[in-house]
């Protein structure tokens, strides 16, 4: 979230704090302190503060999406500010692109960059300090996610689930909180527990598909009960049904690592494909391997038997769809349309409406 308090005055300074997620968890790093520390360097300057702005909980990956340093370079480049004061250089950005992208556009501006750690000028020695500074801002930020990938690691290997993932539609993860509050004991901090309400869903729809229905009748028909879909409430889907078929949680076997993340820094300033949005991370997820993911235990919803039986059902169907659908047909492609004119063509379609 970003926000920023302006004062009215003299041309003077934006200060300007950022926290992320991780580094809370990690660090207890404080937005206040930082404010503070800013406050401190202004009137050391002797530079009236024109705004204070500030990205909570946001990752310094990019900074288009910040609306804390957006802002930030609104005032510098409009004028009304003419030098932003951060405690790290690392607090504007954690990757070097991104911190010497804000860097040159604060100085285009004629605004001068003041951080509280390291003076920074604008000779050449200055600049070759902030580039090896972004530099190494950039290294930090890959080893905190190492570091945490690491803790969560040691935790599943203690049959602990990460309490900041989502746990398939049936299951809660027992959290910290709950531990605190004396609603379960300490051994049970991380553990699968069944939600029973969500749990009959679950297993309603492994029966189902096992009686014959699709996964778009299924679908289909749990959208017209009104059942609760997981996670957003965008409704039920056949890729809903799909992922919840081919989890192995639910026979018992939950696994922790199924995917990493790597750092694309060609997504930085671009957009999502299909909506258009600005992407908000240069991180992407993709499929660990098999060696790096834990297999962890929870109650089954399913006997292993059904699920194993889901999965061959899952296998024939897809064997079927790939046979041979794209089969010559006879005149295929020389009917023509009497209203549009247009070769009429077979169109398959499969059980997910592809």
């Amino acid at each position: 979230m970003g926000t920023s308090s302006e004062a009215s005055g003299a041309r003077g300074a934006v200060l300007y704090t950022r926290v992320s997620t991780g580094e809370q968890a990690e660090h207890g790093t404080s937005l206040d302190s930082q404010r503070e520390a800013c406050l401190r360097e202004a009137l050391r300057l002797g530079l009236p503060v024109v705004a204070v702005c500030e990205d909570a909980g946001v990752s310094g990956a990019m900074y288009e999406t910040r609306p804390g340093i957006m802002e930030v370079l609104r005032l510098i480049e409009g004028g009304a500010a003419s030098a932003l004061i951060v405690t790290k250089i690392d607090r504007i950005g954690r990757s070097a692109r991104v911190i010497l992208d804000i860097a040159d556009r604060v100085e285009r501006a004629g605004g001068e960059l003041v951080t509280r750690d390291v003076p920074l000028d604008r000779s050449p020695m200055g600049r070759m300090m902030r580039t090896m500074l972004a530099g190494m801002a950039e290294m930090e930020r890959e080893a905190i996610r190492e570091r945490m990938a690491g803790g969560k690691r040691s935790r599943a290997e203690q049959g602990q689930q990460p309490q900041r993932s989502r746990p398939p539609y049936g299951y809660h993860v027992v959290t910290n909180a709950e531990v605190d509050a004396g609603l379960h004991p300490p051994a049970m901090r991380g553990r699968y527990v069944v939600d029973e309400g969500k749990a009959a869903i679950a297993r309603r729809i492994f029966a189902d598909y096992l009686r014959g229905l699709t996964l778009s009748r299924i679908a289909r028909t749990l959208n017209r009960e009104g059942v609760p879909p997981p996670g957003d409430g965008r409704g039920w889907h056949p890729a809903t049904v799909n992922v919840i078929l081919t989890n192995p949680a639910y026979k018992g076997e939950p696994v922790s690592g199924r995917q990493k993340c790597l750092t694309d820094n060609s997504r930085i300033g671009q957009r999502h494909k299909l909506t258009g949005v600005p992407l908000t991370t240069p991180d992407v997820r993709v499929p660990a391997p098999p060696e790096q993911r834990l297999t962890l235990s929870a109650p089954a919803l399913v006997s292993a038997e059904d699920w194993e039986a889901v999965q061959r059902r899952m296998a024939q169907n897809r064997q079927a769809l790939n046979g041979d659908p794209r089969r010559a047909l006879m005149l295929s492609g020389m009917t023509v349309c009497p209203h549009c004119g247009g070769k009429a063509v077979l169109k398959y379609q499969n059980a997910n409406g592809k």
